[in-house]
């Protein structure tokens, strides 16, 4: 009779309930459900040094749904979060990292550095055409003759180029698929 109550205690299968973050430490969190606080909560579905992964690291106080695997209070995973504070990403060599908090979102460990913010990028590119251009312009209104022999045949063969350089086309150097 006492082992058909022990039974009827312990639960069968995977239990479900809401808690608030209390604290973050890596990969795991601490919870608390009413008074009862319960630390390393994991992040993820294992707590391993392995490099793929994708990890979503609530705010504190913010409400998560937990799960108590096999109704083990031992074995507990975050399986839900509404209010993440970071998202990390990582396959092989392809990682994101966005962090709420400070507004980052970093790519591959920033290898590449800042994103470069194209409508700005595009009218200094245009700026320098137009420059270059006019350098170009006031070459061939220029008295080439009254210049001394040597530089008079470089410019010459510099106006001659001039004519014959393409035309900058900046218009595939925005990538349309991604978005910032």
């Amino acid at each position: 009779m006492a082992e058909l109550f022990r039974q009827l205690r312990q639960p069968k299968g995977d239990i479900f309930f809401y808690a608030t973050v209390t604290a973050i430490t890596d990969q795991t969190c601490s919870v608390k459900i009413t008074d009862l606080e319960l630390t390393d909560v994991r992040l993820k579905a294992t707590v391993s040094k392995e490099t793929d992964m994708l990890l979503l690291t609530p705010k504190v106080g913010s409400m998560v749904v937990v799960g108590a695997n096999h109704g083990d209070w031992r074995d507990l995973v975050v399986v839900k979060v509404d209010d993440p504070q970071r998202i990390s990403y990582k396959h092989k060599d392809v990682s994101i990292d966005i962090d709420g908090e400070s507004g980052k979102i970093v790519i591959n460990e920033g290898k590449n550095g800042g994103l470069t913010i194209t409508p700005e990028l595009k009218d200094q590119l245009e700026n320098m055409t137009k420059r270059i251009d006019a350098a170009f312009s006031l070459l061939k209104k220029a008295d080439t003759a009254s210049l001394y022999p040597n530089t008079t045949a470089w410019a010459n063969i510099y106006l001659l180029e001039s004519e014959t350089l393409v035309k900058e086309d900046f218009s595939d150097i925005e990538n349309e698929n991604i978005k910032h």
